[in-house]
């Protein structure tokens, strides 16, 4: 039978992960920070700690990454059975959430032995998540590690501080330094208000209060200042299917109808149109012949497209292609950040698949990565591409957003892999409106097969004015 303490450790992850669902849930990371710090304060032994924090911090990812299941059964492997994809899936979840478990563990041992000997305890609890949240996304990524990928903190979701996203009044903190200023908040807030229930002989009431606080000061909305001009602005939305492979006809049917919609933005005043990831108006063709074709077709503002580039040694890179249209110039940056989430092969999970003779595992996920930016000196004019999956990143945003000064950041993205991944879509708009405020910049997204809002540094969403160009296209449009 378990000990006391592990009961309270599935309890808080149970409730850290339930965080990850909603918006309206997010209050609950309050209450899983205040009784994981109460789980291991009474647990007596380093080996208490280590197991509890472990199974806190696997249950809570097991939430956090549940959208893994969203894109099972795979559409683009249909020459390979739901049954033999199923393990696949469910591996890579439970690996994923051991892996990132382990960084819990690390730093509930580290808080073990710190607040015994070195600093205060109530300290060493307040640092514990912000270490748990760095240290489990390294070791995602050593799980995660493959040539030319190597081991880093970027690997964002599951990290506590972005439940503060919607926080009214501590989300403002986000502009001292992004998501880790979130995670050390949210567990000096914790940690305080554990000091307090300790020491108070109305120990329940301060419980009570502490949480009645952090909700009503959730909805106190407070301003903050931006860096942008007055524009109007418009993302492409389109509605494709994931496929492997595209042939050129359906390339060049989906270019046209890419055109239409930015012929139609342009015509509603749109001085910056964004295109969603993998759009591939720059597929099959030299990117000045299309910043010909703008020039002829549309004839001013600003064209941002992304597409995947084949490169010499037979990998693909996602590049973005930024066109001004006024200046007749082309401004190009790649993604820097990755994921195995279908975006490249873990090496493990190839030697694996090697094993059981899987030898079309090389053509599944190829894509590389560089660190080919915008350069510094460019108008301001010009957006900073945010690419997909980099939003989770707590760093990446900051990283961009310190090479040069820019009047938006744009983030193109595609959730065709995945059927209605609400969680997932939850996330990334936690993390992104944390980057909005980090940034002091509005974020713009446009989407395939998901949604293309505005994300303002006020942490406010705006979804825009939908004009449906087909059934595939729709042209969404801003004003910020």
């Amino acid at each position: 039978m378990f000990a006391l303490p592990y009961p309270l450790f599935v309890a808080a992850g149970i409730l850290g992960g339930i965080a990850f669902l909603h918006p309206g849930l997010s209050w609950l990371m309050f209450v899983y920070a205040l009784l994981l710090i109460h789980a291991m304060h009474r647990s007596h032994t380093w080996k208490d700690v280590a197991k509890g924090t472990l199974l806190a911090g696997f249950i809570k990812t097991l939430f956090s990454l549940s959208f893994f299941m969203d894109a099972y059964p795979a559409s683009w492997l249909s020459d390979v059975s739901s049954l033999i994809q199923f393990f696949p899936f469910v591996l890579t979840l439970l690996l994923s959430a051991f892996f990132i478990g382990l960084g819990t563990l690390c730093a509930g041992l580290m808080t073990f032995f710190l607040q015994k000997k070195t600093i205060p305890k109530y300290l060493a609890f307040a640092l514990f998540f912000l270490c748990a949240d760095l240290l489990g996304a390294l070791f995602f990524s050593l799980y995660a590690f493959a040539p030319g990928h190597p081991p880093n903190m970027h690997f964002g979701f599951s990290m506590v501080g972005y439940a503060l996203a919607d926080h009214g009044v501590l989300s403002t903190l986000a502009a001292w330094g992004g998501l880790t200023t979130l995670s050390l908040c949210l567990g000096a807030c914790a940690s305080l208000t554990y000091a307090l229930y300790e020491r108070h002989s109305r120990a329940r009431g301060v419980l009570v209060g502490a949480v009645l606080l952090y909700l009503t000061t959730a909805y106190i909305p407070l301003s903050i200042e931006t860096t942008s001009t007055p524009r109007t602005v418009a993302s492409i939305s389109t509605h494709y299917d994931a496929l492997r492979t595209i042939s050129p006809k359906e390339t060049l049917r989906r270019q046209d109808n890419l055109m239409q919609a930015i012929q139609n933005a342009h015509a509603q005043g749109a001085e910056l149109i964004l295109l969603p990831e993998s759009a591939g108006l720059t597929a099959y063709k030299n990117e000045f012949r299309v910043l010909y074709d703008l020039q002829k077709e549309v004839g001013s503002g600003i064209v941002v497209d992304v597409t995947n580039v084949t490169l010499l040694n037979g990998s693909s890179i996602q590049r973005s292609f930024t066109y001004d249209l006024d200046e007749g110039k082309v401004y190009v940056s790649d993604k820097s950040y990755t994921t195995p989430i279908g975006e490249y092969m873990p090496l493990g999970h190839y030697a694996l698949g090697r094993l059981f003779g899987m030898e079309e595992i090389d053509m599944l996920a190829q894509r590389n990565r560089s660190q080919t930016q915008i350069p510094a000196d460019t108008p301001s004019k010009i957006p900073t591409v945010l690419f997909c999956v980099e939003s989770s990143s707590p760093f990446m945003a900051l990283r961009k957003g310190a090479h040069r000064d820019t009047e938006l950041v744009v983030h193109p993205v595609s959730h065709s892999w995945f059927r209605t991944p609400y969680t997932y879509w939850h996330q990334e708009a936690q993390a992104l409106k944390v980057h909005a405020r980090a940034l002091r910049t509005p974020i713009l997204q446009a989407a395939n097969q998901g949604p293309s809002v505005l994300y303002m540094p006020d942490g406010s969403v705006r979804e825009g004015t939908t004009t449906e160009v087909n059934k595939s296209v729709e042209v969404v449009l801003f004003t910020m």
